[in-house]
């Protein structure tokens, strides 16, 4: 990435460990059209004024700005039952109380995106050690705990990435060398301690050299 991370943290996940990376989404859409469930918004100049029941959404200058809708959005919030922004809603409220808090909140949601009060994101995930990696864009700045929640399951599918895969198995097979070239060394050794009863016997001592050169030879290929 070009610019710096906004933050990073490490995290295991699947018995690895993972490297999470939050960087500014600078291409993704405005809220409104990144998602349903917003009222209309649209962008006027000088010569387009308000229309009834709009507001400012921005500070306006010069007679440009960002504008919301409210009435339209008091329409489509009661016509597809928005609900109350809170978890549990105040009792007794009418369908119109619920449609018109319901629309405060999309207006200070989209207001705040427009001041800088929160961005989206891209979650990436590197598995360091194998070199994959994936990411999701189009995040909520706000929410970081929803973003270690992408991040595993962006760990989810790089388990499964043939780079990853690839890995496990160049893994697997550096282990199986290590150990047999302690094996190796091993029979290397209990070889040469039958000199000690024996005496000198070249073929075997040549036997031995040959099995500590291909312990070293093994240990060389394992990056060991």
């Amino acid at each position: 990435m070009s610019n710096p991370a906004e933050y990073s943290q490490l995290f295991e996940a699947h018995g690895h460990p993972f490297k999470l990376e939050v960087f500014h989404d600078a291409h993704a859409p405005a809220p409104w059209e990144m998602s349903d469930g917003h009222g209309p918004v649209r962008q006027i100049g000088p010569n387009d004024p308000m229309r009834p029941g709009e507001r400012w959404l921005t500070d306006p200058h010069y007679g440009q700005g960002w504008v919301y809708d409210w009435e339209g959005a008091i329409k489509i919030a009661l016509r597809d039952k928005w609900g109350h922004p809170q978890m549990t809603s105040p009792p007794n409220l009418s369908a119109n109380q619920i449609a018109a808090a319901a629309v405060q909140a999309d207006f200070e949601y989209l207001r705040a995106w427009l001041r800088d009060g929160w961005h989206y994101v891209g979650v990436c995930v590197t598995h360091e050690a194998s070199g994959a990696h994936t990411s999701v864009w189009g995040i909520e700045s706000k929410e970081t705990a929803y973003h270690l929640i992408v991040a595993s399951e962006c760990a989810a599918d790089i388990v499964t990435d043939p780079k990853f895969l690839a890995w496990r198995k160049l893994l697997t097979d550096c282990e199986w060398a290590l150990d047999v070239s302690d094996r190796l060394n091993d029979w290397a050794f209990k070889t040469e301690r039958k000199r000690i009863r024996y005496g000198i016997n070249p073929a075997r001592d040549r036997f031995c050299q040959d099995m500590r050169d291909a312990a070293a030879l093994l240990r060389t290929l394992a990056g060991n």
